[in-house]
């Protein structure tokens, strides 16, 4: 049987149309003013570059390996998003289910440490997971953030090491007044004074929901 150059051509645009429509479903939907965020590079810009606010609204659109971030910054690691006062992050942080993988920040002379450093009224932070992360710094440090204010965090969760001083969490290191809620943490936590292994900090009516932490935990006071 003979076939026409046509249906050769129908066929082979089927074939890519059926490989673009395949390649589309494995990634995660992006509305109308989010900012996707698919790499590790692209996340750093938050806070940094005119075009990730640090009040946007962001979804992270695939898991991203940031082992890389070992070497940043002469060993320090990536930079918290959102420090403190104004440069506190107060947008919107969607994970959609996806994980980082790999994080490292070694600051021990800083305060504020964590994926986020700083989150202030009327940020959320949402369906992500940290894995083997190695996170450190001095006071306020956890895995996911590290000062919080009137904030909220939901369906999260951190895995690895932190360190610190005072204020130290597997997940957020103080928690001002927040809700956290269906989240965990688990790995080696350690600090001196107000050290847990999901929040080391916990006040002025801060509330915990549906939350668990395991791994070991180690400090002096306040534990």
């Amino acid at each position: 049987m003979k076939m026409r150059a046509g249906s050769h051509q129908k066929s082979d645009q089927a074939w890519v149309f059926a490989c673009l429509l395949a390649a589309c479903s494995l990634l995660a939907p992006v509305a109308a003013g989010q900012i996707p965020i698919s790499s590790i590079e692209e996340l750093q810009k938050i806070g940094n570059e005119p075009g990730y606010p640090l009040n946007g609204h962001y979804v992270l659109t695939r898991n991203i390996d940031a082992s890389a971030t070992a070497g940043w910054n002469f060993g320090a690691g990536f930079e918290p998003i959102g420090r403190d006062g104004e440069d506190s992050f107060t947008g919107i942080f969607d994970g959609q289910g996806h994980i980082i993988k790999g994080l490292v920040i070694n600051r021990p002379e800083d305060s504020n440490v964590g994926l986020f450093g700083n989150v202030e009224s009327g940020a959320t932070i949402q369906n992500l997971g940290l894995e083997d992360i190695t996170v450190s710094g001095k006071d306020y440090v956890g895995g996911l953030v590290g000062h919080t204010f009137q904030a909220r965090i939901e369906e999260c969760y951190a895995t690895g090491a932190v360190s610190g001083k005072d204020g130290v969490g597997g997940l957020v290191g103080a928690n001002y007044s927040g809700d956290i809620t269906s989240c965990y943490a688990t790995g080696a936590v350690s600090g001196e004074e107000d050290v847990g292994g999901l929040v080391g900090w916990n006040i002025l009516d801060g509330t915990i929901t549906s939350c668990y932490a395991t791994g070991a935990v180690s400090g002096e006071d306040y534990v």
